[in-house]
């Protein structure tokens, strides 16, 4: 089974959701914490801006959210949140894929940051394959869905919200930013682009070659309140436990940029330096406020029934590995042989002897009903010559030459004889009272022509089996 919960945008404000926010130490500390977990055989965390979103793979009851708050430290009674299970999990999935869920919609980033989530899951050993193949099939829908209807632009990213921003405050003709992972990339060479004289911040600890956008100015992270000082905006970008801006170094520099933007969740830049005379100030949360993107709402009807295609193959998937694994076998087989000339015993006159008679005598069985008294139906199905009545008690005898027998009696022992008997013979017995000393059971009947259908529950859900029935008698 599979199961999801989470909080978003739409739910919490920032300060909330950066309590929610984990970062790569968080990730480590969270999976190790999971991996101990008996009941779920895989999980995967997403954490951006906009949301956090724990999907589980389990066997037994698990409270997604509640165990989210946990890794996350929170106090979550009383918190709003949203949840899947199923297939619904994977249609949210896909829907978040596509920018759907986004505050800025069909946005395109969001795919990457997903696939981002189950590259750090696997590598930290904690996504089993089912949560695997969901995300590999949501990515691949949510890829095609991009390709096909191409529900996104370019320009509804929060890089580019932030970037008409800066565009629209006019005279930003240097900038400063924080940050040298993907968002900050994108913004290094989106001011690039647009003329702006740029640095970007990297770290002299972190191994590897740094990628630099072309063009664009580098500093070491210690060094960048030196270089506020000559900036006009400054924009951070990292997924930093602490402020990269605090108010207190800021209040100290000679000159300072009037326009701060902070991309990212926990925030980076210290939420007092709004305060400041003449600062202007962007969060992840006002950067995304505004219109949506209608363009989307023409083209999400044929984005479902791409997204209904994948679920259905991710649901013959997961079918598919409960018979390879032993799971979900059932033990009911339906087998359709012939009736005609077979002897069929009812032992019991009431209702539910009535009942199977009546489904008896739409094939053609040699019905007899065996009971000291029985319901008046029965004994006028009798008069009509559509079975046989016998007014007496059940003997063993009866079972001579039968083929199929109903235990309807009102006296427990007496069924219970007459299905250990028939098992002894090799004689199919349904007994009404125990399900365990059923051979088989009876089912529930849709005909129309030459067309039959049986339909059971292994007696597990009398209700659900009737609400299946009547739509097939329906469709027949």
């Amino acid at each position: 089974m599979i199961t999801m919960a989470g909080i978003d945008y739409n739910l919490a404000p920032i300060d909330l959701r950066e309590q929610f926010s984990f970062t790569d130490e968080g990730l480590f500390e969270a999976y190790k914490r999971l991996r101990k977990m008996t009941d779920a055989f895989g999980a995967v965390l997403i954490s951006t801006c906009n949301r956090t979103e724990l999907y589980i793979s389990y066997d037994g009851d698990i409270a997604a959210f509640d165990i989210l708050c946990c890794l996350a430290g929170v106090n979550g009674r009383g918190l709003p949140h949203y949840g899947a299970h199923g297939s619904d999990v994977m249609r949210h999935l896909c829907r978040l894929g596509i920018g759907a869920k986004s505050q800025i919609l069909g946005e395109d980033q969001i795919i990457a940051q997903v696939k981002d989530a189950i590259s750090k899951a696997r590598k930290h050993c904690a996504a089993d394959n089912i949560l695997e193949a969901l995300f590999r099939e949501s990515i691949a829908a949510a890829k095609r869905i991009k390709s096909e209807i191409r529900l996104g632009a370019r320009e509804d990213s929060v890089v580019h919200r932030a970037m008409d921003v800066i565009i629209s405050h006019g005279g930003v003709k240097s900038a400063l930013v924080i940050g040298n992972g993907e968002t900050g990339r994108l913004m290094t060479q989106s001011l690039v682009e647009n003329g702006v004289d740029t640095t970007m911040t990297l770290r002299t600890y972190r191994h590897g070659e740094a990628l630099t956008p072309p063009g664009a100015r580098t500093i070491d992270y210690a060094a960048r309140y030196e270089r506020l000082c000559g900036c006009d905006a400054v924009i951070s970008a990292t997924r930093s436990l602490h402020h990269t801006i605090t108010i207190d170094q800021v209040q100290k520099l000679a000159a300072r940029p009037k326009l701060w933007l902070d991309l990212a969740v926990p925030r980076d830049i210290e939420p007092g330096v709004a305060e400041l005379p003449g600062a202007r100030y962007y969060d992840v949360d006002s950067l995304s406020a505004g219109d949506p993107y209608h363009a989307f709402e023409e083209k999400e009807a044929r984005a479902e029934e791409i997204i209904e295609e994948y679920v259905v193959g991710f649901e013959k998937w997961l079918d598919y590995q409960k018979v390879i694994n032993g799971e979900g076998r059932q033990e009911y087989f339906p087998l359709f042989v012939s009736s005609k000339g077979k002897k069929a015993i009812i032992a019991g006159g009431g209702k539910v002897a009535a009942r199977r008679a009546q489904t008896l005598m739409r094939f053609e069985f040699d019905i007899t009903v065996v009971a000291i008294d029985a319901l008046p139906e029965i004994e006028r199905l009798h008069d009509k010559g559509r079975l046989t009545f016998i007014r007496r008690k059940f003997v063993d005898a009866d079972l001579d030459g039968c083929f199929i027998v109903a235990a309807a009696t009102d006296d427990r022992e007496t069924n219970s004889h007459i299905g250990r008997l028939a098992a002894q013979r090799g004689i199919f017995a349904s007994v009404a009272d125990s399900l365990e000393e059923c051979g088989f059971l009876f089912p529930a009947i849709a005909v129309s022509g030459d067309v039959v259908a049986g339909l059971t529950s292994g007696g597990k859900s009398h209700r659900a089996v009737v609400e299946a029935a009547k739509k097939v008698r329906e469709i027949l």
